[in-house]
C-alpha cells in the first residue's frame, strides 16, 4: 500500500469559500469602495472572476480583520457565529465551560470563534479556554455520575468548533514545509492532536492530522515517504495505563533520527509525556508544554527551512 496523506486521515477540503466585496463590506459594517480599494491596494487578497469581478475568499478576510482594528458587525451574513456584547467577551471563558456542560453548542461556537475573530491566536486559545475547560470538566465524573457524558458530549462539540476555526486559517502555500502528526498507538485523545494541527496551519505549515492511536511503524513509513520539515507526537495516554504505547522513548529517538537526515524536529508534548525523553541528547527534539511554546518552536523552524531558498533565489 502507497501511503498518502489523504488515504490515512479524513482532512478538511482545501477549496476556499469566497465573497463578494459587496457582502464582505455589509458584514464589516463599511463601504463597498474600501474594500475594492484595499484589494487593489494589495491590502487584502483578491480573486478576479472571467467577468472581471472581485471575490475576497474567506480566510483571507478574517486575517485581514484579526490583524487591523476591524472588527465583523454583521459576521453571521458571511456564515459566521453572532457578534458577542462586550459583557459576554469578558467573561468568555467562563461561560465557555457552562456552555460546553450544558451542550450548549451555539453558545460555545460564539464564544470561542469571537476570540479568535478578535484576534487570539489558536495557541492562545487552546492554552487558555480550551485546556481550562477540558481540565474542569475531566474532574466532573469524579463529582457527578453524569460526568463520563458531558465530557464525551463536550468533546464532540469542542472537535466541531475547532474545525470551524481551522477552516477559517489562511491555506498554506503548495510549496510551504510540511508538518505530519498524531496520537499513538493506544492514544485514543482526538482533541491535542487536532489542536497541534491547528497551530501548524496558523504558522503556515501544511499539515497533516493523522489522528488518534497511530501505530509507530505506520508514523515512521509516512515519515521516511514524506520527509516532513516537523513532526508531532501529542501523548496524552499515560504508558502506565495503556500497554499499547510501548516504549515511546525508542520510538521516539528513532523518529528523531530520521528527521535529522533532512533537517526535520520532532515536537512532543502532553500530559503522557514521557520523563525518560528528558535524558535523550537530540538536538532536534522538542519537549513543550504549551501551545504557545508549539508557536514559537514552529514559526522558528518553518523559518529555518524556507530561509535558504530564500537566499538561493536573491
Amino acid at each position: 500500500m502507497v501511503l498518502t496523506p489523504d488515504n490515512m486521515i479524513s482532512r478538511p477540503q482545501e477549496t476556499e469559500k469566497v465573497l463578494t466585496t459587496r457582502k464582505l463590506a455589509d458584514a464589516l459594517g463599511i463601504s463597498e469602495s474600501s474594500i475594492k480599494r484595499w484589494a487593489d491596494g494589495g491590502k487584502i487578497r483578491a480573486i478576479r472572476t472571467p467577468g472581471g469581478h472581485r471575490r475576497i475568499p474567506l480566510t483571507e478576510a478574517v486575517r485581514f480583520t484579526r490583524e487591523t482594528d476591524l472588527e465583523f458587525v454583521n459576521p453571521e451574513l458571511i456564515g459566521l457565529a453572532p457578534r458577542l456584547s462586550s459583557p459576554q467577551r469578558a467573561d468568555a471563558e467562563e461561560l465557555f465551560y457552562a456552555a460546553l456542560v450544558e451542550g450548549a453548542e451555539q453558545d460555545a461556537n460564539a464564544l470561542l470563534i469571537s476570540l479568535f475573530l478578535e484576534g487570539r491566536s489558536v495557541a492562545e486559545l487552546i492554552d487558555g479556554p480550551v485546556s481550562g475547560t477540558l481540565a474542569r470538566i475531566g474532574e466532573l465524573w469524579k463529582h457527578k455520575g453524569e460526568g463520563i457524558y458531558i465530557e464525551h458530549r463536550a468533546t464532540e462539540i469542542l472537535l466541531r468548533i475547532l474545525r470551524r476555526i481551522y477552516d477559517l486559517l489562511p491555506v498554506p502555500a503548495a510549496d510551504a514545509p510540511k508538518a505530519f502528526g498524531c496520537a499513538p498507538a493506544g492514544d485514543v485523545y482526538q482533541v491535542p492532536t487536532f489542536a497541534v494541527a491547528m497551530v501548524f496551519r496558523e504558522m503556515r505549515w501544511q499539515d497533516t492530522n493523522f489522528g488518534p492511536d497511530v501505530p509507530w511503524k505506520v508514523l515512521a513509513l509516512a515519515v521516511e515517504q514524506f520527509k516532513p520539515g516537523a513532526v508531532w507526537l501529542a501523548i496524552s495516554g499515560r504508558a502506565e495505563e495503556n500497554l499499547e504505547l510501548g516504549d515511546p522513548v525508542r520510538e521516539m529517538t528513532d523518529l528523531a533520527d530520521r528527521l535529522a537526515g533532512w533537517n526535520g524536529a520532532l515536537y512532543c508534548g502532553g500530559r503522557g509525556l514521557p520523563a525518560g525523553l528528558d535524558s535523550t541528547s537530540h538536538s532536534n527534539i522538542y519537549r513543550l508544554h504549551s501551545m504557545t511554546r508549539l508557536a514559537q518552536t514552529a514559526g522558528d523552524q518553518f523559518s529555518k527551512l524556507t530561509k535558504g531558498g530564500a537566499d538561493d533565489e536573491a
